[in-house]
Formats: C-alpha cells, structure tokens, sequence
C-alpha cells in the first residue's frame, strides 16, 4: 500500500510532516551553533600551530609571532564566549516559542486550554 506521497510502506524517505524537528529553526540553529563551537575549539587547539604556518610560509614575520598568537588565542576566545551565549539564548528562548506556536497537546501535563 502506498501512501498519500506514493510511498510503500517500507520506504526509507517519510513525509516532512513526520519530524518536524527537521523544519523547526531553532534546531537548525542549535545544530549550526554547535558546530561552529566545535570548529572554534579545533581552531584554538592548533593556534599556535597555525602561526608558526604562518611564519614559516612568510606571511607573518618571525618577531611577531608570540604577539600574534595571543591576538589569535584572544579572537578565538572571544568568538567562543559570543557563540556559548548565543547558543544559551537560543536554548533558553526554545520552549518559549513553542509555547507561543499554540502546540498544546492534552494528556502530557493534563488538559490544557488555549487562551483568547
């Protein structure tokens, strides 16, 4: 039997409508935030790594590299201290949005009304 989308019943793909996790933006975000932080961590691990690059490649002079690294350690720690809030933020604002989208549901907490 197939169904509304011409799937059979073993199809692997299922209609978007039966995740909608897959459609919410603040699992999209979520995702992409950490992701971000994962390759600001990668990034501050090899800092030192990717200035000495630098200063063997001649893109940086030999004298500045111990500057450069604390500039690069600093940037990277900044970025990590914006993307943590952020993804806070977005976690702390999730449950909220949902709640504003009217998707109540009777019989998890009890019978639940919607406000006019």
């Amino acid at each position: 039997m197939t169904g509304e989308h011409g799937l059979g019943r073993g199809s692997a793909r299922a209609p978007l409508t039966a995740y909608p996790w897959r459609r919410s933006r603040e699992s999209t975000r979520v995702s992409v935030l950490a992701l971000s932080l994962g390759i600001v961590f990668m990034l501050s691990i090899a800092h030192d790594e990717i200035v000495a690059h630098l200063v063997a490649s001649g893109w940086l002079a030999e004298g500045r590299a111990e500057l450069a690294e604390i500039a690069l350690g600093l940037l990277l720690f900044v970025v990590w201290g914006g993307l943590t809030v952020t993804l806070v933020d977005t976690l702390r604002r999730a449950p909220a949005s949902r709640g504003a989208q009217g998707a109540t549901t009777a019989g998890q907490d009890g019978p639940q009304e919607r406000l006019r």
